[in-house]
């Protein structure tokens, strides 16, 4: 088991809807992502690798609203970058970024 497992997550403030082309460029880029990618949202999380359940989330997501992007695996920050900047592009604000190393026996609340 690797111990060097991280979650890091950054706040947007989404200033328009999500278009479908956004919404697949999201998903598209967790294909290759060896990890799991969140979006958090008015008390709602989905994981990005679901089409289906990314896109009813996204239609939910109001304009002037916080997103949260969680990634969690072990090369977090490039991942975190892509999809920052799927979301931020045109439509939103970064606005905060963090991060925090998780050891696997550990037990995190987000």
């Amino acid at each position: 088991m690797n111990m060097n497992k991280k979650i890091i997550s950054a706040n947007v403030i989404i200033n328009k809807r999500f278009s479908m082309k956004k919404m697949m460029d999201i998903y598209l880029s967790a294909k290759n992502f060896n990890g799991t990618v969140y979006l958090l949202n008015n008390h709602k999380i989905v994981d990005i690798s679901s089409l289906s359940k990314i896109v009813s989330f996204l239609l939910m997501v109001q304009p002037y609203t916080k997103l949260k992007i969680i990634v969690e695996g072990i090369e977090v920050q490039n991942q975190l970058d892509k999809v920052k900047e799927i979301c931020t592009e045109e439509i939103g604000d970064l606005i905060i970024s963090k991060e925090r190393q998780v050891h696997l026996y550990q037990t995190i609340q987000l």
